[in-house]
């Protein structure tokens, strides 16, 4: 009796007890290996290496794993001393093993039971366990839950069961497909605009695609793409871009297990040459030298040294980025060139234009530089150095008051 005793009160201290489902103390997940067709064949979502903690199978991994085996390894690094028992097993997604016993009932389609009582006498467990089996689900069942693995350690001397449960996301709901709006030309680029209303999480992200012929989801191998866009406007100017050939352009949504919608519509473009500011002021019948925006040099005489580029960017980046803005830069182009040659041999006016694009400028600096929250900074640190001024002013009058100077 006394050592029986004694064994129970050494367990309590190495391996602290607790309720049923309890967590297994020194637990650690060690990897997930792949078997036979498997072997070398797993995607980094399933979390394969030491001590990760997210596991996601997503609907192309689905299809690569059915009907495949994978090794899961964890260890528990300081043994408990006394009679441990450990049960190994897993539940498809949306269903779920009983853990008040290493002995957890094994339900064909529930809980598949790997292994059940088994003395506990090694740091490493491993168990297999099929793909098929762990999903649960048809690739296409456009479906979403978790499919878990259990580890159950049980001293009946102490009736005491801890539990560790690694889960598996089972994410086989491709995003749905977003709409493509519009396409626009531009000098050896184009920008494409779409809207989603469906995916509304903010892990979602877009994947654009296009090419000089038109093509379906069966070939977004083989057209160029851009991936990982978190915006719903993205302008396409690479360097292979020609002007004066028809171009087609689609859109996938990608959510954040990494699956993608089908591809939306196609719309096509042709990417033209376009007038700049400066080519404009001159076609209106300009004389001055520079290569400004056609309203800056007719304001200035000259071009704005050293804006040019801020201005350019500001236009490429910020106002070609939305619908609004790209009819502002339609409009600009449309009529600036007449303003231009209104104003050009007008001094009064010139100063007034002048007077005006100079903030601009400024603000659009602040913008690129700081994003939308730059002109917001300046607007109040402006309003908080006129307060700093007004109270130094009313204090200095206040003593001036004081002292009968006023």
């Amino acid at each position: 009796m006394k050592t029986l005793l004694l064994t129970a009160l050494i367990s309590l201290l190495a391996f602290p007890t607790g309720r049923a489902g309890a967590t297994i103390p020194n637990f650690e997940f060690v990897g997930i290996t792949g078997r036979g067709s498997l072997s070398g064949n797993l995607s980094t979502r399933l979390g394969t290496s030491v001590g990760s903690t997210e596991h996601i199978v997503n609907v192309d991994d689905c299809e690569t794993y059915l009907d495949g085996e994978v090794l899961v390894t964890v260890r528990i690094t300081t043994l408990p001393t006394g009679n441990w028992q450990y049960a190994l097993a897993y539940a498809p997604s949306g269903k779920t093993c009983v853990t008040t016993s290493a002995n957890p009932t094994d339900t064909a389609d529930t809980c598949l039971v790997v292994a059940a009582q088994r003395e506990l006498t090694t740091s490493t467990l491993e168990f297999v366990v099929n793909m098929s089996d762990l999903m649960g689900s048809a690739c296409d069942s456009n479906v979403e839950g978790t499919a878990r693995l259990y580890v159950i350690l049980e001293n009946p001397t102490l009736t005491t069961v801890n539990s560790e449960t690694i889960d598996v996301l089972v994410d086989l709901k491709p995003p749905v497909t977003p709409t493509l709006d519009s396409a626009t030309g531009g000098d050896k680029r184009f920008v494409v605009g779409w809207t989603d209303a469906n995916n509304v999480s903010e892990s979602t992200t877009y994947d654009v695609f296009w090419d000089d012929i038109d093509f379906g989801d069966a070939d977004l191998e083989n057209v160029e793409s851009q991936t990982n866009i978190s915006t719903t406007t993205y302008a396409v100017e690479t360097s292979n871009i020609v002007n004066g050939t028809t171009y087609y352009v689609g859109v996938v949504a990608v959510d954040d297990a990494d699956n993608r919608s089908a591809l939306s519509n196609r719309l096509s473009v042709i990417p033209e040459e376009t007038v700049d500011f400066w080519e404009g002021y001159v076609s209106a019948g300009g004389t001055d030298p520079g290569a400004f925006c056609f309203v800056a040099t007719a304001a200035w005489g000259s071009p704005l040294e050293g804006s040019l580029d801020t201005l350019r960017a500001f236009r490429n980046d910020i106002l070609l980025a939305t619908p609004a803005g790209r009819s502002l830069v339609e409009g600009y182009y449309l009529y600036g060139r007449f303003a231009a040659a209104w104003i050009a041999d007008k001094p009064m006016i010139r100063a007034v234009v002048r007077a005006v694009l100079t903030p601009l400028v400024w603000l659009a600096w602040l913008t690129l530089e700081f994003g939308p929250a730059g002109p917001l900074g300046a607007l109040l640190l402006s309003i908080a150095a006129f307060a700093a001024m007004r109270r130094m002013i009313q204090k200095r009058f206040d003593f001036q008051l004081q002292k009968g100077l006023v």
